[in-house]
């Protein structure tokens, strides 16, 4: 008995910490572009707490991606590399194809459905930020007065922007060479998980969406 009672406070301490976490721990998303000359860079991380994930690409095919832990890496994970091709086999009649279902007409028409997905999206719109976007291109044409009219163009676009405190962009124009390199940094938050989550899950307790999924599932299966 008091094995027993001891797993049932464990159990609830558990879901406690992780609701918790779900509601109070954001997830932040963090965009990095970057060309410079013929070579070309782009990563992308996402951190959610503790854990996250984060994926480089090159310009030559390297490709990377990593487990996270503390903003650490704990665990890469390799790409598939392709296996030379064998010869082609004689060729064999394939089996039908199975038609996906349909999108039932009365999740449309449903206005529950309608209201759970406005729902959903409002949740998402008001959960999404932008943390900072730092940009700076190093733009050039062969023609001089055509880069100084998007240069002046660009100028007129940044004092747009630039009462925007999370926003900075700016230009290097190049005026005796034909030139685009750029660097981009861009950070983005997901706040209050939970509040995404809820509306999602009385989306999908709709009887039309349930029955919709269930369609998708067996057709796969």
């Amino acid at each position: 008995m008091d094995i027993l009672l001891f797993v049932l406070i464990a159990l609830l301490i558990l879901i406690m910490v992780v609701a918790l976490y779900i509601s109070c721990v954001p997830i932040d998303i963090l965009v990095h572009s970057e060309k410079c000359g013929a070579a070309v860079f782009v990563s992308g991380a996402v951190q959610w707490g503790l854990f996250g994930i984060q994926h480089m690409r090159g310009d030559r095919g390297q490709e990377r991606t990593e487990l996270l832990l503390m903003g650490r890496p704990v665990m890469r994970i390799r790409p598939k590399v392709k296996k030379p091709a064998k010869k082609p086999a004689p060729a064999v009649p394939p089996p039908p194809a199975k038609k996906a279902p349909e999108l039932p007409l009365e999740i449309i028409l449903d206005r529950n459905v309608r209201d759970r997905i406005f729902a959903v999206l409002g949740a998402m719109i008001r959960a999404f930020s932008v943390r900072s976007v730092n940009a700076r291109v190093r733009l050039g044409t062969t023609d001089p007065s055509t880069t100084g009219i998007v240069y002046g163009y660009f100028m007129a676009l940044r004092g747009m922007l630039w009462p925007v405190e999370r926003l900075c962009i700016a230009m290097d124009p190049v005026y005796d060479a034909d030139v685009l390199d750029w660097q981009v940094l861009a950070g983005f938050r997901i706040s209050c998980l939970i509040r995404v989550i809820v509306p999602a899950l009385r989306l999908l307790w709709q009887r039309p969406v349930r029955t919709l999924v269930v369609h998708q599932v067996l057709h796969r299966s």
